[in-house]
């Protein structure tokens, strides 16, 4: 049997089908650059490289694997994907570095004030008011120290910062000083100048931190969230900014995206706002096509596949 695998990630069509090709010639590729184009493919494929949506999946009556650039897959309909025994590999791992790039940006931009310095550059102001704040000797909270908490972790010591995180186990990882079970997190908290939230969405993470764990933080504390919107719960995040409870925080994800025009974050001088831009970075289309090379070789020597989603913990 020929395998047929089709390409809808307009990022790997771009800048990896002739490597693809050559990698992997026992595959036929199919590159569908619409919608109409991708269905009229479907029914014949054994491997999606891209987001599917319901449509297709629907025609895609042979689909075996399904390989997606994106590491939080919380949107995806997983239930239905393993009912019917299709495998789902993602980009776990990835971005971590792309995002915790972001994370200490974000962190930086707020701790030096640069929203405030570049809104009086705009102005020609030369006004040096504003307290800046300096990291090292600072506590930073990760929650879930998987790929991405971990190189958060590691970019806050470089900085001197002390790091706690949180661990479905509570088992230790050298990036951190501490640990604690997820279950626990609440006593974490408090110690916690800055938040970084790094978990995947699941049923367990979605609402985790609402009322309860946002006041646990110390009064003044900045929250980043690089995760997903609803990790969060969003009016009570607005809340805390709001009463000052939060001296502030830098979302790159909402509750519902993109963010409404309405939203009260976009004006709250104390809140950075980034568009789903964190795991943004040079030569996206190569290193997912990478992933898909590898598990493309892995499948024709009949090995396991890296990189699969468990479909019980929903990442």
């Amino acid at each position: 049997m020929t395998l047929e695998v089709m390409l809808t990630d307009k990022r790997v069509i771009e800048s990896s089908l002739d490597i693809l090709q050559q990698e992997a010639p026992w595959a036929v590729f199919h590159a569908a650059s619409s919608e109409e184009e991708a269905l009229a493919l479907a029914d014949r494929i054994h491997v999606l490289c891209g987001w599917p949506g319901e449509k297709l999946l629907e025609a895609a009556g042979n689909l075996e694997w399904l390989h997606v650039g994106a590491a939080g897959v919380n949107t995806l309909p997983l239930a239905e994907l393993s009912r019917r025994g299709i495998i789902t590999t993602n980009a776990q791992g990835m971005h971590g570095d792309t995002i915790a790039d972001h994370v200490m940006a974000l962190i930086l931009a707020w701790s030096r004030k640069l929203p405030l310095r570049l809104q009086r550059q705009r102005e020609g102001r030369w006004d040096r008011g504003g307290d800046a704040r300096e990291l090292a000797g600072t506590t930073l909270g990760v929650i879930g120290l998987g790929g991405i908490g971990r190189k958060v972790a590691g970019r806050a010591r470089a900085f001197d910062m002390t790091v706690l995180g949180t661990r479905r186990s509570g088992a230790d990882v050298p990036e951190a000083d501490a640990v604690y079970p997820t279950d626990q997190m609440l006593e974490m908290l408090p110690r916690c100048d800055f938040l970084a939230v790094c978990c995947p969405l699941t049923a367990q993470t979605e609402g985790l931190l609402g009322r309860e764990a946002l006041r646990a933080l110390p009064r003044g504390a900045f929250i980043v969230n690089i995760a997903r919107g609803p990790v969060i719960d969003e009016e009570e995040l607005i809340e805390a900014l709001r009463e000052g409870h939060l001296g502030g925080a830098g979302l790159d994800v909402f509750a519902e995206e993109p963010l409404a025009e309405d939203s009260p974050l976009w004006a709250m001088e104390n809140v950075i706002v980034t568009p789903h831009v964190a795991g943004q970075q040079t030569r996206s289309g190569e290193k997912v096509a990478r992933r898909l090379i590898e598990n493309l070789k892995r499948w024709h020597r009949e090995e396991p596949l890296m990189w699969v989603v468990d479909y019980d913990e929903g990442y």
